[in-house]
């Protein structure tokens, strides 16, 4: 099961740690160059790292979603691992998405204002839905690791 929007779900998904982040780091450079990670620039969050599905569990709950929110073979759910070392980090700020997008905390929490709901705080397995073009906007409270699943319909078209 899937969260609607506005709801926090709890999972029993299998966490990883800090660890799987550096290997999914390096994995992600090694595959993809300097095209698998974001660098921190002043409008870039965090730390970023753009293949996370290379982590056995980011790729379990991206075909969970695939399969729950029936996509075709033309669509793609992107994984982004978020990680945030200190609450001075930048995040992206408030901010809309043009696709669906699922976010799973995995380490630490972090506060989620979410147009037209009541702010939300993320813990440790639970997961939210924002759907394309509802603004909102992440508080870092503590160090994270955070996946964020972004469905693209017609990636491959």
């Amino acid at each position: 099961m899937l969260p609607n929007p506005g709801q926090v779900f709890e999972y029993d998904f299998d966490l990883f740690d800090w660890n799987a982040v550096a290997d999914a780091f390096n994995y992600s450079v090694q595959q993809h160059g300097e095209n698998g990670i974001l660098v921190q620039p002043a409008t870039i969050p965090s730390h970023v790292i753009l293949f996370g599905e290379c982590i056995p569990v980011v790729k379990e709950i991206q075909d969970l979603i695939h399969e729950k929110r029936r996509l075709t073979d033309d669509d793609r759910v992107n994984c982004h691992i978020f990680y945030t070392m200190s609450t001075s980090q930048f995040t992206i700020g408030e901010h809309s998405d043009i696709n669906d997008v699922y976010i799973w905390q995995v380490k630490g929490r972090t506060q989620w204002w979410i147009e037209g709901q009541e702010d939300i705080q993320l813990g440790i397995n639970q997961m939210i839905y924002i759907p394309a073009g509802v603004k909102h906007k992440p508080t870092v409270t503590i160090p994270r690791i955070s996946v964020s699943f972004s469905i693209e319909y017609g990636a491959f078209k």
